[in-house]
């Protein structure tokens, strides 16, 4: 009876208890939650200080970067305000202000609205000057060049005003260098700025114990395909030389150029240096490239028309690290062929310094249009049809950067070629052919006339040649220049059938010209010492000097405005031995990677100066700086000439 009595009041406890909660509930559910208090605003207005010291109040001045916050609510302001002074005042010590008084003012917003005026005004007062500075740099880097170097250009002295962002920037300078030099013991022994309030002054105290500086120590290359001779071609420095990071970050790069290794690191081993020796390990890891690389390539210019080209590099064909490249290239523009085989010895990766062992096939065909009108024979007012010139050459050619008053690539070469094209069945009619057997015979066509009408040559020309580039960005240079020059000849008797001498020298610089503009001025000038004779009594002269070290102008790269290759000097054939240049652009720049050009190009080929016309082109253009280089785009006509056409360039290439 007590039991079940006992049982039935839980069991109604329960009941109510429970009841009670879903009633909660059900009110909950059906209740309008209370109205959000409306939202606070604050109008930050600072006055007496502008430019980089508001900036800062700004960053610091808790009032300002919470005067929109969804939960601003009176009294937050009211404790916001009044921090504010204090904000004010210590943000502005970084500047040497310690003296700084603010005029705080704030206004509630009237009955009903929520924005209030919150007010600053600032009397920044005399800044606080530097009385003493104490830098000392001990150790081994107490007598370190770079040390004293920046010691010399120390920003903090006596007398100025104290500025944090001063200090901080020396300190980390001081501190930086070294990582750079190897001071990987380094600690400071005092960093502090001590002001007195009273006297109104700071005193500045930078202590620097570098410790001892560390050399390289080993060097380990993690690679198995070269030999440990041929890395050695890679190294900036050596075991035993002092740690310069510069020389690491070196070493990188002309690893990462040299196209051997598909990725690059090198890593100081700081935490296996040896203290007692004062050295530290270096592991350069490497992951190797493919082994072959085969480009191929279709193109159209406007001076080749279609080009195609085929390309295959063995990047490494043995542990010395050698090179074999073949390459074939095929060009609309006179059906032109071009085979080459080049084979790389490296002897230095640091300054360029290798050998180079070349075969080339050069083959096109030459037609009418490389002719003088008027040379022809017989019934043959001018020359017609085509004929094909071909030339071999075996070159050796040693590379090397040189440190002079300029740094300059030097090439020295040897090569050996032969030339031949037959340009007498060009002079007739196929049905008077027999006229040029009789000519001959008859010795009405002299020796040197045919040397330069039936050509044979065979020459064997050293050659030397030094450029010197510089450039401020070589995707868009806006100062730089490119000069080079280049000598050659040959002596007949001495594995050649003719002499030569020649010399070529090539100019560019570019100059900025207001504030988005840049001047481009170029020049060639060429100058070649060879016999020209007058051909078949017609007064157009011809030179006894192969087609291919011979000069014609016109085109993209040339003189704009003409055709590639047409500007010759009247009552010549083929080519002419010297060579004159001139170009001046002007490139406006009107987006990041768009620009607009103006030009005007001047130049010829020719064999004599006397009656020398430069024929002249000019026109305007357009660039774009793509991802893949610099394309140019240009509209030319020629200047002063009965032919006043238009004539279409299209260039994809660098300035250099």
């Amino acid at each position: 009876m007590t039991s079940s009595f006992f049982s039935s009041r839980v069991f109604f406890l329960l009941l109510f208890v429970t009841g009670c909660c879903f009633s909660r509930f059900s009110d909950a559910d059906t209740d309008t939650p209370p109205p959000r208090p409306p939202s606070h605003k604050v109008v930050v207005n600072i006055t007496g200080v502008s430019d980089t010291l508001l900036n800062n109040i700004k960053a610091f001045l808790s009032i300002e970067q919470q005067k929109e916050h969804p939960n601003l609510n009176p009294n937050r302001i009211r404790r916001l305000h009044k921090s504010a002074s204090e904000e004010i005042q210590k943000s502005l010590q970084p500047f040497g202000y310690y003296r700084v008084t603010v005029d705080a003012e704030l206004t509630e917003p009237a009955q009903g609205e929520t924005v209030w005026q919150a007010r600053y005004v600032i009397t920044l007062g005399a800044p606080l000057l530097i009385d003493k500075v104490d830098i000392k740099v001990l150790g081994d880097g107490e007598k370190d060049e770079a040390y004293q170097d920046l010691l010399r250009k120390l920003p903090l002295v006596r007398n100025a005003v104290l500025d944090h962002a001063v200090y901080e920037k020396f300190k980390k300078s001081l501190f930086n260098l070294t990582d750079e030099r190897g001071y990987f013991d380094a600690q400071w022994q005092r960093t502090e700025i001590r002001v007195d309030e009273k006297a109104y002054t700071a005193e500045i105290y930078l202590w620097l114990e570098t410790g001892k500086r560390y050399r390289f120590g080993e060097i380990a290359f993690k690679q198995s395909v070269f030999s440990d001779e041929f890395m050695q071609q890679f190294l900036t420095f050596q075991s035993g030389d002092y740690f310069l990071n510069a020389q690491l970050l070196e070493m990188s790069a002309k690893l990462a150029e040299s196209d051997y290794f598909a990725s690059v690191r090198v890593d100081a081993l700081r935490d296996k240096r040896d203290a007692t020796q004062g050295i530290v390990p270096i592991e350069i890891g490497l992951e190797m490239n493919s082994r072959n690389r085969l480009r191929s390539r279709l193109g159209y210019g406007t001076d080749t028309g279609i080009r195609l080209s085929e390309e295959w590099e063995r990047r490494y064909v043995n542990r010395r690290g050698h090179r074999l490249l073949v390459d074939g290239i095929y060009t609309q523009e006179r059906s032109k062929y071009i085979g080459d085989v080049s084979y790389i010895i490296p002897f230095s990766q640091v300054k360029t310094k290798d050998l180079k062992f070349s075969f080339r096939y050069e083959g096109e065909d030459i037609d009418e249009n490389n002719l003088a009108l008027g040379l022809g024979f017989g019934d043959s007012a001018t020359a017609r049809g085509s004929t094909r010139r071909e030339m071999f050459s075996f070159g050796v050619m040693k590379q090397e950067s040189r440190d002079w008053i300029l740094p300059v690539d030097e090439v020295i070469g040897l090569t050996y070629f032969t030339e031949k094209y037959n340009l007498l069945s060009l002079l007739t009619a196929p049905e008077e052919a027999y006229l040029i057997d009789y000519l001959i015979e008859t010795g009405d066509i002299t020796t040197d006339e045919l040397e330069v009408l039936n050509a044979n040559f065979k020459v064997l020309m050293p050659s030397i040649q030094w450029t010197y580039t510089e450039a401020d960005n070589r995707r868009y240079t806006t100062r730089g220049q490119q000069v080079s020059l280049k000598l050659s000849g040959a002596i007949d008797g001495f594995g050649s059938n003719l002499s030569f001498a020649q010399a070529h020298v090539h100019g560019m610089f570019i100059r900025p010209l207001l504030s988005k503009g840049r001047v481009l001025l170029r020049g060639d000038v060429a100058y070649t010492q060879a016999k020209t004779v007058e051909l078949l009594d017609s007064g157009i002269t011809g030179n006894v000097l192969p087609k291919s070290l011979q000069f014609l102008t016109g085109g993209d790269r040339t003189v704009r405005g003409y055709a590639y290759e047409t500007i010759l000097q009247e009552n010549s054939t083929i080519a002419g031995k010297h060579l004159v240049i001139a170009s001046a652009e002007y490139e406006y720049k009107f987006l990041q990677d768009w620009s607009v050009a103006v030009f005007y190009d001047a130049g010829n080929a020719f064999n004599n100066y006397n009656g020398l016309k430069l024929r002249q082109g000019a026109g305007a253009g357009i660039r774009w700086y793509s991802p893949v280089g610099l394309v140019r785009f240009d509209v030319a006509t020629p200047v002063a000439q009965e032919d006043s056409s238009i004539k279409i360039h299209l260039v994809i290439g660098p300035d250099f």
